[in-house]
């Protein structure tokens, strides 16, 4: 795995003001920007205003968040392997900071997936995302300025009750609504 500070994560969609940047990163479900077909298809995903009864949308924003939690427990884990390897100062620093910057960039894709998909806990889901950043920013914080190497397992928990809270509380209504969507649509579909 690359050292984790040279990890980009995929950023689908800007959230903050619509404006799709077209950029799903190499190999995600065969949509890439340097392709004419690539742009082309994620610009389809991207600008549509709901995905309705549309399976094939559906499936592309439940690939997306599915990817997205498989990238963050790989940085999970490789905070903890860098302990397990003595744990240098730096590189652990570097994990934390890359998995809440993949956080960071994961929940705008969920919001998205959300909002697109008329997702009635929205605010809620959004609100518990913000606490979320704010207690990981305060965390690193920590980092800096207090924490010493004794500490870092603490941090490394931290991160993973931070990950299993959300995804079993949050996390778990948003896939609820999503295999809901999914029953309107012929056969089933992976959420999770």
């Amino acid at each position: 795995m690359p050292h984790p500070a040279k990890l980009t994560p995929t950023i689908f969609c800007n959230c903050e003001d619509g404006f799709p940047l077209c950029r799903a990163g190499p190999g995600w479900a065969g949509l890439g920007p340097t392709t004419p077909v690539g742009r082309l298809r994620a610009r389809r995903l991207m600008q549509m205003d709901s995905v309705g009864e549309d399976r094939e949308r559906l499936e592309a924003a439940c690939l997306l968040m599915r990817r997205d939690h498989e990238r963050m427990r790989d940085l999970w884990h490789e905070m903890t392997r860098t302990l397990e390897a003595g744990g240098d100062e730096a590189l652990f620093r570097d994990c934390a900071a890359a998995l809440l910057s993949y956080a960071r960039a994961h929940f705008r894709n969920e919001e998205w997936v959300m909002r697109l998909t008329g997702f009635p806990d929205y605010a809620d889901h959004k609100a518990d995302h913000d606490q979320l950043i704010s207690d990981a920013e305060d965390m690193l914080h920590n980092m800096d300025v207090a924490f010493a190497p004794p500490d870092w397992p603490a941090v490394a928990t931290f991160f993973r009750h931070w990950m299993r809270k959300h995804g079993d509380t949050a996390d778990a209504r948003l896939e609820a609504h999503l295999r809901a969507l999914a029953s309107r649509t012929e056969g089933t579909l992976n959420v999770s």
